[in-house]
């Protein structure tokens, strides 16, 4: 192979080698409204920036994509939980992410805004994605039984650097698919 052949060929490879650089969308505040059409703009891999602030969330957010949701600091970022729960219980955040997506929530706190009916979780995860991290968030006493619940799906990832000042549970691990066990807490995995 000639000298031209072989740097056509190395030219060719950094050009198909090249990878994708992922964009950062910033959300015009933190409200729900904004996050979510932040969210809608973005694509997999990208982050999803929200700016400082405290604002109430009267709905919950569903994610689907791989990508990262990044506050400007857990003490920064303060989003409450106000989602009207009166016909069910229901998460904050629900992510359910397909394999082969990373998503990670950082730098976010999460309190309780003035309605007191309980949820599900703060967070909830499910999906079949094995790639995700939840890190430098503080969960203050929200209106949860849970601040993190891990349900269905074949998904595991990282919970790491939070602050948790909570009434009842967490973090759950709830796998029926992960070995099923007598309570479906994934127990079968263990033996």
């Amino acid at each position: 192979m000639t000298v031209r052949a072989q740097y056509v060929l190395a030219c060719l490879f950094l050009i198909i080698a090249t990878p994708a650089w992922a964009a950062t969308v910033t959300a015009i505040s933190c409200s729900r409204a904004d996050v979510a059409t932040a969210i809608t703009a973005s694509s997999d891999g990208d982050t999803v920036t929200i700016p400082a602030g405290t604002c109430s969330w009267t709905t919950n957010l569903p994610v689907t994509k791989g990508i990262t949701l990044k506050g400007a600091g857990s003490g920064s970022t303060i989003l409450q939980d106000d989602v009207d729960r009166t016909s069910g219980g229901g998460a904050f955040l629900d992510f359910t992410v397909a394999v082969g997506k990373s998503w990670r929530v950082t730098a976010v706190g999460f309190s309780p805004g003035a309605l007191t009916t309980r949820s599900t979780a703060i967070i909830t995860v499910a999906g079949t994605s094995t790639l995700w991290r939840i890190d430098n968030c503080a969960f203050n006493n929200a209106y949860a039984d849970r601040g993190i619940y891990l349900t269905g799906g074949a998904t595991y990832g990282v919970v790491d650097h939070n602050t948790a000042t909570y009434r009842t549970q967490f973090l759950v691990v709830k796998h029926t698919n992960w070995g099923g066990g007598a309570n479906n807490y994934g127990d079968g995995s263990w033996a």
